[in-house]
């Protein structure tokens, strides 16, 4: 009968090809709680990686990942389907005093398209996951100003902020290759500094105030981005930006010019003294 379809068969052909409202809010039951529960496990592991400061068993690249795919199989497999999945389906008929719901097999087949949205994430993830949030790494000695340390932890509040201590030399290269850009927001008058020469080394834009060597060294929308100094809502636009348009970081990984080697430096120096003492 139309009332006991619940409880009239509990094979599995019948759940899978129920057209019963009660039986696919079930269905969806158990999958969204399969969702939220892997959620809460990526949840967890993100909270177990920013217990301290310093990266334990995460890279920078692999926080996205699991950060990225937390938010979805939270948000999209899990909240945004509870209410309309499950109670739409128990309970709305019954307030009604409807027997069934209206178009039982699409109702049904939205079930699938369900499982198969949430497969192809678990199989993204398989292959590499996807890596679409953003995260600010922040490396330094952290024990220099612990009174400026401890209002920057105050003020980080977002779960992609890192403070990852010193950064150790034999660490670099590696830390390095898991960035996609290289910020200096300097109030100081840098000489030549060896941070944008590396940055480049490593195929990294830098974002830089335009003060001293980073205004003189970096190709303002060639190979980095330079703001003014000390203006946070200017290099929070320029990060804005960039996070809108991402494709802007490969046009300027493509535009970082071929360093010189130590020799050619060398060199070029030395055809600087020449001219000024012979010319």
């Amino acid at each position: 009968s139309d009332a006991g379809d619940l409880y009239d068969d509990y094979g599995a052909k019948s759940w899978l090809l129920t057209l019963d409202h009660r039986r696919l809010a079930i269905l969806y039951f158990g999958s969204i709680l399969f969702f939220l529960l892997l959620s809460g496990l990526a949840a967890s592991v993100l909270r177990l990686e920013l217990l301290t400061p310093l990266p334990d068993f995460l890279s920078g690249s692999a926080f996205k990942k699991i950060y990225t795919f937390q938010g979805l199989a939270l948000i999209f497999f899990g909240l945004a389907p509870l209410m309309p999945a499950i109670f739409g389906n128990f309970l709305a008929p019954a307030m009604i005093g409807a027997k069934r719901m209206a178009l039982p097999r699409l109702n049904l087949l939205s079930w699938y398209l369900y499982l198969a949205a949430g497969g192809m994430l678990l199989f993204a993830g398989v292959l590499g996951g996807i890596e679409t949030g953003w995260t600010l790494d922040i490396y330094g000695d952290l024990a220099v100003f612990p009174a400026y340390a401890v209002e920057l932890r105050a003020l980080a509040r977002h779960p992609g902020i890192h403070f990852n201590g010193l950064l150790a030399r034999e660490r670099l290269w590696a830390v390095l290759g898991n960035l996609d850009a290289l910020v200096m927001p300097t109030l100081w008058y840098e000489a030549s500094p060896a941070t944008i020469r590396e940055a480049f080394v490593a195929g990294l834009p830098v974002i830089a105030s335009d003060l001293g060597a980073p205004g003189s060294v970096i190709r303002h929308e060639v190979d980095g981005l330079l703001f003014p100094a000390g203006d946070v809502a200017a290099l929070g636009a320029t990060l804005a930006r960039l996070a809108a348009d991402p494709a802007r970081l490969d046009t300027l990984r493509a535009g970082i010019p071929p360093l010189r080697t130590e020799a050619e430096h060398i060199g070029q120096i030395d055809e600087v003294y020449r001219q000024a003492l012979y010319s």
